[in-house]
């Protein structure tokens, strides 16, 4: 008998072939196969197919090893290939990760590059020059707001287009660690050049002037935004309760974000206490002759923990709308 083909061997009255797949190596008898030359050159194509699709991604080992006990230990529920899937799975796996809001963002996030890549598309069809080829899409394509079309223009930020481009390197990436894909398309993949905004805050005559300009809730706002330092969620979640007039203190442990729910600050950093300026401290003093008094309101705060919410009941420092006495407010 000749040499055998690479990966093909003779185990009693069987033919056996081997072949390494995510990292291990698996031997497969192929049962009903007589020992003959024929039957053997037959098992060392077979053997180069498999590694041929394991290599391109494309190896599903139950469709070729229906009776496999290997196969069954080694592949997933499911075996994912086009893009559509790939977004369906992470997004179910991240969804324990990542908080409420930042789920709701990526999702947003994902419905444009499903649309840009395309669903059906074939993850490991997706080539590093592809990876470029959406990013100049996002740079310089339109912008695709399905619920508000009139609203969509030519062209993104490079910051927004980055965050796209990230998001979808995380995701093949993803895809490479569980095996659905074996080359890495998202290596080398590197941020746009970005130009350093310079900061240009307001002069303390256009303060002044503000300060001219406005009065009562909205005045003490600006005030104390100015002198505080705080972001503009931590200021709309603000509450009598994280404040302390005669310590002159406020604790910051609450943020409200732009899908209007409420939860912690960005990062753990973010929970601190801050020591108030004179002038912060006289626009809190004046603000609650507005609103220390009113009644308080209930409000959902998600936690980072997934799945973790708290009801809570509130003095809110700062409110969008007075009327009859009455506090209205956002309170998902």
């Amino acid at each position: 008998m000749s040499k055998l083909p690479t990966g093909v061997e003779i185990r009693g009255r069987y033919i056996r072939i081997w072949f390494m797949f995510r990292g291990k190596r698996c031997r497969e008898t192929l049962k009903g196969w007589e020992i003959t030359n024929s039957n053997i050159k037959k098992a060392g194509n077979l053997r180069a197919l498999i590694v041929h699709e394991i290599n391109s991604g494309e190896f599903e080992y139950l469709r070729r090893f229906p009776q496999s006990s290997t196969g069954a230990k080694m592949v997933t529920t499911r075996v994912i290939k086009t893009f559509g899937e790939l977004c369906d799975i992470w997004t179910k796996i991240k969804e324990t990760e990542l908080t409420t809001n930042t789920i709701k963002k990526t999702k947003s996030q994902l419905k444009t590059l499903r649309i840009i890549i395309c669903e059906s598309t074939l993850i490991s069809h997706i080539r590093y020059s592809d990876i470029l080829n959406y990013r100049n899409e996002l740079q310089h394509g339109e912008t695709l707001y399905l619920d508000n079309p009139r609203s969509n223009k030519k062209g993104r930020t490079v910051r927004t287009v980055d965050n796209y481009i990230a998001l979808l390197c995380s995701l093949l990436r993803f895809a490479y660690q569980s095996g659905f894909i074996s080359t890495k398309p998202f290596e080398g993949v590197k941020k746009l050049q970005r130009n350093r905004i310079k900061p240009d805050p307001l002069s303390k005559t256009e303060f002044n002037a503000l300060m001219e300009s406005e009065k009562g809730q909205s005045q003490n706002m600006w005030k104390f935004a100015v002198y505080s330092g705080l972001r503009h969620g931590e200021l709309a979640a603000l509450a009598w309760e994280d404040v302390d007039l005669e310590k002159g203190i406020v604790n910051v442990r609450r943020n409200l974000t732009i899908l209007d729910m409420f939860g912690p600050p960005k990062t753990n950093a973010g929970i601190r206490t801050v020591t108030l300026l004179q002038p912060a401290l006289e626009a809190l003093k004046e603000q609650y002759k507005l609103t220390g008094h009113h009644r308080k309101s209930e409000i959902t705060f998600y936690h980072r923990e997934y799945g973790r919410t708290e009801k809570q009941k509130l003095h809110f420092v700062f409110m969008p709308r007075v009327c009859n006495g009455k506090q209205n407010l956002i309170t998902r």
